[in-house]
């Protein structure tokens, strides 16, 4: 009922059915997209909420006539973090590794150099009480004087901030390409009355009623969305699979990984028939409102 089984209106052959589908194509390609920054950026909170939500790391200030051997300070540490309910795991952190965080910003030239480090101590924490971090932070500092604890707890706070706004973003772009993508097909549908107008007059002297008119429209628009709708997601899902050739594999939880989720993957497979359904309901609805206009 497309214009090619014996329907009153030919609508297939109509330039604007014919390049709709490639004005639609790149609309849900750049939805796609969106879809998959916000589960991109979904998946990269969740990571460092579960990598980072329970570390802690103790900091003793480098001592000036500290050797590189095992710092003496550590014994009345562990044995206090040892001590508490607080503490799940302790884990002293080598030179080797304390000097492979800084050499990046220092150089190679370090292992020439005799550079007082401090001292640290990772920890794994159970969940706590309000007040239970800074009562063992206390401790710490009255234990040895210099000493703090610190928590990535804030800054990866803030660093999921940033990828909620990340979403916020992502999902007002979707939904300016989403509507940016109904008004092609209202423009079209309008454009498809104009140049049926009289072929329509005929069907309604021949008793079609309108809704035997909106129907063709909304068959020509479910077609023409899938197809727009899926040259839109192929291309998508082309840039998405070479960036993730392009972009380094890693495994540290903070650095940014191309890593949609179900969010993301979900978004783009359900692009091409979303906007096929939304095609046909806005010809439908717009076809039906322009005849009930009509004289």
């Amino acid at each position: 009922m497309i214009g090619r089984r014996g329907a009153g209106l030919p609508l297939g052959r109509d330039l604007s059915a014919r390049f709709l589908p490639w004005l639609l194509a790149p609309m849900a390609a750049l939805l796609a997209l969106a879809l998959i920054a916000i589960g991109t950026a979904d998946r990269a909170i969740d990571r460092w909420a579960a990598a980072l939500g329970d570390r802690a790391t103790v900091w003793l200030p480098a001592s000036e006539d500290q050797d590189h051997g095992p710092d003496a300070r550590l014994g009345p540490l562990i044995g206090l973090l040892e001590a508490e309910p607080l503490v799940r795991e302790i884990r002293p952190v080598p030179r080797e590794d304390a000097e492979a965080l800084v050499s990046p910003w220092l150089g190679p030239e370090l292992a020439e150099v005799d550079l007082p480090l401090p001292t640290l101590v990772d920890l794994t924490l159970a969940p706590a009480r309000p007040g239970e971090i800074e009562a063992l932070s206390d401790r710490i500092a009255e234990l040895i004087e210099g000493a703090r604890l610190e928590r990535p707890g804030d800054w990866v706070a803030r660093l999921a901030a940033i990828g909620r706004t990340v979403q916020a973003a992502a999902a007002g772009l979707g939904a300016l390409f989403g509507l940016a993508a109904a008004l092609a097909v209202i423009f079209a549908v309008k454009t498809a009355l104009a140049i049926h107008r009289e072929t329509i007059d005929i069907l309604h002297v021949m008793g079609a009623p309108d809704d035997y008119v909106a129907r063709q429209f909304a068959m020509q628009g479910l077609r023409v969305g899938f197809w727009g709708g899926l040259a839109g997601s192929l291309v998508a899902a082309a840039l998405v699979f070479a960036a993730g050739a392009v972009l380094p594999e890693t495994s540290a939880p903070l650095l940014p990984r191309l890593d949609p989720g179900p969010v993301g993957w979900g978004g783009l497979i359900l692009v091409t028939p979303a906007l096929a359904v939304v095609a046909a309901l806005v010809a439908r609805i717009t076809v039906i409102r322009r005849l009930r206009a009509m004289p």
